[in-house]
């Protein structure tokens, strides 16, 4: 045949009109060459789509013949093998590798351990083994036997650059590795031949031997050979083998197979034939195309149609093939097939029937998995006869019931895990097919389908779990919940009114019924009021919660029933999950309770009165709520003992508790339990290290869980003296770059507040301790005995002993280096700071030795930085200061020498506790005392003063 390509290229001496004459030749010859390949195509084609229709019904009988789709993933028993020293790997004896799998799964259910003896095994493994040739040692003649040539076969053109890896070339070429690569050269006569020779080999050996030698065992083929058994050693931590009766051998590799599945062995066949059906109609199509291109155009569609007509009629086995290939899940043969069809798959829509077979497989797995048990009405005596037949002893073994309930259960977990297995497929069909809105869309419509005639199941039966499970993978998936959750709320209501026209436990039942309600709302990702509206309910509750508090009440015998009953009324009430609707249930519930509370004062049982009072007071205290103001004030035997027992712990939220309870209950009416306050009271601030100026019955105040804290106004003349001879005393008079405005005559105390701050007070105790314990290890650090290297002593040292003692506040620790410093500031800061304490988040980070707390000895110094308030006062915080071990600093630009970092890391990760910038040696105008630890300082006062104009 002319190639196109060459008729192109006009030889010399030829004419256009032979080359048109060649052309037509070519043409015509490709058209009669593609008519009888598409006419023998169609025919085989019929006839094979045929057969492999009657292979797929054999094929989907046998699948389908299992009836757990799961069964069809179990896999058959693996086979071993190891490799060989060429490379390749070599499978077991089959009776040899079910024994060595029989050991690797022992391995297995050991936990795989690692150590030598736990992961290695011993097998014995008979192998045939050639008798040792004879030589001339053992007097026996043993003849050079000639040196046959076998047939010789062509040398590979490639030689040792053969790259082909058919064993079929191998057999028809030699190689330069083979006998015969020098004999197929040499050209000898005979080359290629076999040598004629009379007696082989085989015969000389054997005729020579057959006097001298015992005949040995011989083997089933008639050769001659003798079977040892030899000692193997398998690590199935590393996977090798060593032979251990030949030590010198090496190491070998073991490879374990898995078994096919289940599936695999029921369409195995079909499926390779499908693949033949496929490769051979593929290579037919290629074939027609290379005829196709040599055609006239006039022609081309026409036979192109054809061809595809032929492609359409493997359409149906191709369906046939991707629903049970599909349906089974193996996707190597689906890869298979699509890499064989090529460019033909679009043609053949493989893509799309793929997608819808997938779809279509997946929701049949889903709806399967949802398929609800068989629910059985049984009414009237015919249950309890069942259960009662249920629990008669049997001959051999017990109840029929523990049988039933563990059937019910492994039926329950397997039901689980097919529905975990369908999820999981619906997941990866959604996550693969994403961007495909149409098939997502499709989907969810027929997914909401299934899981709404699921939930519609599993109403009628009650079963609560698979409502929940099928209303979480709709919400998941995002179906529509409109229909789901209707379903959902109207089986809470029934639910709910089932417990409550309940005369066993209903109020545990009304519980069981709101937990089932918020499950299933956390299902459809709503909250429990926004799928029922509980507010109809609320009466009804209520009065069967009273009616058990009632019956536990009269029936009472001890001191147990009562936490039971308040849990199991707190814990109704918690069911709600709602503050509003726990409000109206706690309304409901008093008022319920009240008339029988007033009928029992009525009655005067004050036994019954004098429990319902303890367990309101339990039930409230629970509840962090008070009383009814209705109720008469028992709360005083609470509160008593609570008293005694917070007393005895010495636990101060108990205190706290206690004490808060005690002024509720009008603990002032009865003298015993005035002594037992003020026993708690004095524990308590012991326990906080209060000082004895504090009140700590103001502090307490009526919350338990608020913030101790309170400014109180210093009152006293001789108080507020002290105060002005402070700031008199220490005013130098210095002018700064820092001050605004003109220096001051002088200044007059106006007001002095004291501050309580229980939990900055509590904190700065135990760092003053830490402080004084770090001292002792720095001789000299504290108490400073001369201040005079420093530029003298402490200016407010005398003035602040003096104070403290007024304001019956501990005096200044000397060990700790403890003084009374001013730190002026804003109004609205100095408020923060009493409450809050300092903030170090606040303090500047440009200061001149560092993002610390800056304190003064001179009120004029602090007065640089205040601001006055709308009553033209100015505050400044007298702050209680441990400064520790100080680090002295006289140098004239601390920011460069030694750097704010390093002064700052001197007291932070240092030996330092705080920093003396004496300014006053540097630059004659103040020391300046710098802490960077907010809980070595106190905000003991606020004293708000005024300025004396000049």
């Amino acid at each position: 045949r002319v190639r196109p390509a060459l008729l192109g290229s006009r030889p010399s001496g030829s004419t256009s009109g032979g080359m048109s004459l060649a052309r037509q030749l070519e043409q015509g010859k490709a058209e009669v060459t593609l008519k009888t390949l598409l006419s023998n195509a169609r025919g085989g084609m019929a006839e094979r789509s045929a057969e492999l229709h009657k292979a797929f019904e054999a094929a989907e009988t046998a699948v389908k013949a299992v009836k757990d789709r799961e069964r069809l993933k179990v896999r058959a028993e693996a086979s071993w093998r190891f490799k060989l020293a060429s490379g390749q790997y070599k499978e077991f004896a089959p009776e040899k590798s079910a024994e060595v799998e029989a050991l690797f799964q022992d391995w297995i259910r050991k936990g795989k351990p690692q150590g030598d003896k736990q992961r290695r095994y011993e097998i014995g493994i008979r192998i045939a083994v050639a008798p040792r040739k004879p030589s001339a040692d053992d007097g026996v003649l043993v003849p050079s036997p000639p040196t046959p040539h076998a047939e010789a076969r062509p040398r590979c053109k490639y030689a040792e650059r053969c790259f082909r890896k058919n064993p079929a070339h191998f057999a028809e070429f030699c190689h330069p590795d083979d006998s015969d690569w020098h004999v197929a050269a040499s050209g000898e006569p005979g080359a290629g031949k076999p040598l004629e020779t009379d007696v082989s080999l085989e015969e000389v050996r054997s005729k020579t031997l057959e006097a001298a030698l015992p005949r040995v065992s011989t083997a089933s083929d008639g050769a001659h050979c003798e079977m040892r058994e030899e000692s193997y050693c398998l690590d199935f931590q590393l996977m090798t083998q060593v032979n251990l009766t030949r030590p010198g051998r090496k190491m070998r590799m073991l490879n374990r197979l898995e078994g096919p599945t289940l599936a695999q062995q029921h369409t195995q066949d079909y499926f390779a034939k499908v693949v033949a059906f496929v490769q051979e109609a593929e290579n037919i199509c290629a074939k027609a195309a290379i005829e196709l291109r040599l055609i006239e155009d006039s022609e081309r569609d026409q036979m192109q149609v054809q061809v595809d007509e032929l492609l359409q009629a493997m359409r149906p086995a191709v369906t046939e093939f991707l629903g049970l290939a599909v349906f089974v899940e193996d996707t190597k043969v689906i890869d298979d097939i699509v890499g064989i069809l090529g460019v033909h798959d679009e043609s053949l829509g493989l893509k799309e029937m793929l997608r819808d077979r997938r779809l279509k497989d997946a929701l049949d797995q889903l709806r399967q998995s949802y398929r609800a048990a068989r629910v059985i009405e049984l009414g009237g005596t015919r249950y309890w006869d069942l259960l009662r037949l249920m629990w008669r002893p049997q001959r051999c073994v017990g109840p029929l019931y523990y049988s039933r309930c563990a059937l019910v259960e492994t039926k329950r977990e397997l039901r689980m895990l097919a529905q975990r297995h369908a999820h999981l497929r619906c997941q990866a069909l959604l996550t693969e097919y994403a961007g495909d809105t149409d098939l997502c869309n499709r989907f969810r419509a027929e997914a909401g389908g299934i899981l709404e005639a699921s939930m519609r199941a599993a109403f009628a039966g009650g079963q609560q779990q698979e409502l929940g499970s099928a209303l979480k993978t709709a919400a998941s998936w995002g179906c529509s919940l409109d229909a789901l959750l209707e379903l959902a709320t109207e089986f809470v209501t029934l639910s709910l009114c089932r417990a409550m026209q309940s005369d066993l436990q209903p109020v545990f039942r009304i519980v069981e019924a709101l937990d089932a309600g918020q499950a299933l709302a956390n299902s459809g990702k709503k909250k429990l009021h926004q799928l029922i509206d509980l507010n109809p309910f609320l009466q009804d509750i209520a009065h069967r919660a009273v009616k058990e508090v009632r019956g536990s009440l009269q029936a009472a015998s001890g001191s147990m029933w009562m936490s039971a009953s308040v849990l199991s009324i707190k814990e109704l009430r918690m069911g709600l999950r709602s503050a509003e609707i726990e409000t109206g249930f706690d309304s409901a519930f008093w008022n319920c309770l009240r008339p029988w509370y007033e009928s029992l004062l009525a009655d005067g049982e004050t036994d019954i009165q004098e429990l319902t009072i303890s367990w309101a007071a339990a039930f409230t205290e629970q509840l962090g709520q008070p009383l009814p103001s209705w109720m008469m004030n028992m709360d005083q035997v609470g509160a008593l003992r609570k008293l005694k027992a917070a007393t005895e712990s010495g636990e101060e939220s108990q205190l706290r508790q206690a004490v808060v309870f005690a002024k509720q209950a009008d603990y002032k009416s009865d003298q015993a339990l005035v002594a037992l306050y003020d026993s708690a009271m004095d524990r308590l601030k012991k326990l906080k290290r209060l000082p004895s100026g504090w009140a700590v019955d103001d502090l307490v105040g009526d919350d338990a869980t608020a913030k101790m804290f309170k400014k109180v106004d210093a009152t006293g003349d001789y108080l507020k003296r002290l105060f002005q001879e402070l700031f008199d005393n220490t005013n130098a008079g210095v002018v700064t770059r820092d001050r605004a405005g003109a220096m001051p005559r002088g200044y007059r105390v106006e007001k002095i507040e004291s501050v309580w701050n229980v939990d900055s007070w509590s904190s700065y105790v135990k760092r003053v301790d830490s402080i004084t314990e770090q001292c002792k290890h720095f001789a000299g650090a504290a108490p400073v005995a001369d201040w005079s290297k420093w530029s003298g002593a402490i200016a407010t040292e005398y003035h602040g002993a003096k104070i403290m003692d007024r304001a019956r506040l501990p005096p200044l620790a000397a060990s700790a280096n403890e003084f009374l410093m001013f730190h002026g500031t804003k109004p609205e800061a100095a408020h923060s700071i009493a409450e809050n304490h300092f903030d170090m988040a606040f303090a500047c980070k440009t200061g001149m030795f560092g993002a610390g707390i800056y304190l003064a000895e001179s009120s004029s110094k602090s007065d640089e930085y205040v601001k006055p308030n709308s009553s033209g006062h100015y505050p400044v915080i007298m702050c209680r200061v441990a400064l520790g071990n100080l680090n002295y600093i006289p140098h004239a630009d601390p920011t460069t020498d030694p750097g704010r970092d390093k002064i700052e890391e001197s007291c932070l990760r240092g030996n330092y506790h705080s920093v003396l910038g004496d300014r006053k040696k540097a630059k004659g105008t103040y020391r300046e005392f710098i802490v960077f630890d907010h809980y070595q300082v106190y905000p003991h006062f606020i004293v708000w003063y005024s300025r004396l104009s000049r």
